[in-house]
């Protein structure tokens, strides 16, 4: 029997993705004019999120295909809105990941607790959502500034570059390992 990834909504991990490259279009320099960056920030969160539901139901063997597809369209995104090169787009690539994979998984990790204590308001589980993923994007905001400040991308060596991308490959893998191990100390059921 295949097994279904059901797990964070796609839309909400959408969101998340969206907003941890936000902090990058924001603090580096654009290619376009405001109005074609506004332009190419809405279409890449449309574009994500058609993505993430279009692969809602896929069986687990095309969930890291799915998931490669989802990190590319992050790449493009900060690559085609930012002035950047590809190895820093790369680098900003891995870390809007991380951010957003850290912040889409505490806010699903919280609604899991509100269902635990028997809290299913969904406005109440949307404002959880958002309300997390405000915070994380705004303290990694607060802290890549203060990198970017000094041109911090101008001088990254290839061995940042790649550990960085070696540290969120780790890290995914896991923060995903629920995926393949069902016990309960891991995954809270809720009933």
């Amino acid at each position: 029997m295949d097994t279904l990834y059901m797990d964070i909504p796609r839309v909400y991990t959408a969101f998340a993705e969206w907003a941890a490259c936000i902090i990058y279009v924001i603090l580096l320099k654009k290619r376009f004019s405001k109005i074609k960056t506004i332009s190419w920030c809405i279409g890449a969160l449309l574009c994500q999120i058609l993505i993430l539901v279009l692969t809602d139901k896929v069986a687990l063997v095309f969930w890291l295909p799915c998931m490669g597809i989802a990190v590319a369209g992050i790449y493009i995104f900060l690559y085609g809105t930012c002035k950047i090169t590809v190895s820093q787009a790369l680098y900003c690539c891995t870390t809007a990941f991380l951010i957003s994979e850290f912040s889409a998984s505490l806010g699903w990790q919280c609604v899991i607790y509100l269902q635990i204590f028997e809290i299913n308001i969904k406005v109440i589980h949307m404002l959880v959502l958002a309300f997390i993923l405000a915070v994380i994007a705004l303290a990694a905001y607060f802290l890549e500034k203060a990198l970017f400040k000094n041109n911090f991308l101008n001088y990254l060596s290839g061995w940042e570059i790649i550990s960085t991308f070696g540290l969120a490959v780790v890290t995914f893998s896991f923060s995903n390992i629920n995926f393949l191990i069902t016990d309960q100390i891991l995954s809270p059921s809720v009933q």
